[in-house]
């Protein structure tokens, strides 16, 4: 099914709820790149590895219900009350919304093996609002390498709104897209190549996740997408093929 919105195109593939397992996983993903990792224990004859995200901590233990599925990591969310963000989320919130206050906004931090994404919302508006960092969200001078916002309708986004502006280390494009949750979903997960980014679903945002799966030439960008419930059931899938405007 393909959907046009204004001057941007998204694409699913085989979208459909199930409640277990099931659909093509595959697609063409570049190698993740930066992970670093740590070798941090030894049990028998094999080794535990600590994958650290964007800021520098370890990423947190999968939940229960997830530890069965390979090459997962578990990404970072913090939902910041009305008047408790900090100054560099402070900059987001000015450079899209001219100023509202503080009081006034309802924010999620995300952290990933990429970077950080904050995603928030203003009451009275159909808006959704995000920014998006190579760097941690605490990182002394952090600066914002993404601005993005998207439309609301009846509770839904119009367009996942992709954006390619930020690089790596290495200067590669890295892609991403908010993604609305399931009612029944605990977690969503983007899956690429040798890997798969675990994000926790916090609060009615949509949530913000990451790719390395970029076409520059055709400035568009893959994902694929999977929910799961608390008990670790798959209750949705996905294949989004997003275009940036034009």
């Amino acid at each position: 099914m393909e959907r046009v919105t204004g001057s941007r195109r998204v694409l699913l593939i085989g979208m459909f709820r199930h409640p277990c397992g099931g659909g093509d996983q595959s697609a063409r993903a570049a190698p993740v790149l930066a992970l670093i990792i740590l070798l941090c224990a030894s049990c028998g004859s094999k080794t535990e590895v600590q994958v650290r995200l964007a800021d520098a901590r370890p990423a947190p233990p999968l939940p229960a219900a997830l530890r069965g599925m390979s090459d997962a990591v578990l990404t970072r969310a913090l939902a910041a009350g009305p008047g408790r963000i900090s100054p560099s989320e402070r900059s987001c919130v000015n450079a899209l919304t001219n100023s509202v206050p503080a009081a006034n906004v309802r924010m999620v931090e995300r952290v990933d093996l990429r970077g950080t994404s904050l995603t928030f919302r203003v009451p009275g508006t159909a808006r959704v609002f995000g920014c998006l960092s190579n760097r941690g969200p605490r990182h002394r001078g952090v600066t914002w390498c993404g601005h993005v916002v998207g439309e609301i309708r009846h509770g839904l986004l119009l367009d996942p709104r992709l954006d390619i502006a930020c690089r790596d280390r290495h200067g590669h494009p890295w892609g991403s897209v908010w993604i609305d949750p399931d009612p029944r979903a605990r977690w969503i997960v983007a899956r690429e190549q040798g890997l798969a980014q675990v994000y926790p679903v916090v609060g009615p945002l949509p949530i913000r996740i990451t790719t390395s799966a970029v076409d520059v030439r055709s400035a568009s960008a893959t994902f694929i997408v999977e929910q799961y419930d608390g008990t670790g059931g798959r209750v949705a899938f996905s294949i989004v093929r997003a275009a940036v405007a034009g």
